[in-house]
C-alpha cells in the first residue's frame, strides 16, 4: 500500500531479477504521473515513481534490485490499467566472468 492514500500496487515475482507491476489510473495520479509522461521519457517523474515501485516491491514481495542497470517495460492494458515488467540486469566484472568460465571448465 502506498502511504498516506490506501492504493494498492499489484506485484508478481517472475525470479530474482524480474517482477511485474500492475498500476491503475488511481495509482499513476497518487504519484503524479501519466502514460504520456512514459513515452515523453520524462526521466524525473519515472524514476520517482520507480522509487515507489521498488520500496513497495520489496515489502510487498520480498524483491530487492541491486540499484543497477534495470530494463523497463511498458504495457498499457485495455482495462486502463499499465502493467509494469522491470528487470534488473546482471552485470559482471571481467574477472566474475573469468571465475564463471573456470568455474565451467
Amino acid at each position: 500500500m502506498l502511504p498516506g492514500n490506501g492504493v494498492f500496487m499489484e506485484f508478481k515475482r517472475i525470479d530474482d531479477t524480474k517482477f511485474q507491476c500492475l498500476l491503475d489510473e488511481d495509482d499513476l495520479e497518487d504519484n503524479n504521473i501519466s502514460l504520456d509522461d512514459f513515452f515523453r521519457n520524462d526521466t524525473k517523474k519515472i524514476h520517482g515513481l520507480l522509487d515507489v515501485i521498488l520500496e513497495e516491491a520489496q515489502k510487498s514481495i520480498g524483491i530487492m534490485m541491486d540499484g543497477g542497470v534495470m530494463s523497463l517495460q511498458l504495457a498499457p492494458q485495455p482495462n486502463h490499467t499499465i502493467l509494469l515488467t522491470i528487470s534488473s540486469c546482471l552485470l559482471y566484472t571481467s574477472d566474475a566472468a573469468d571465475d564463471r568460465i573456470s568455474e565451467d571448465l
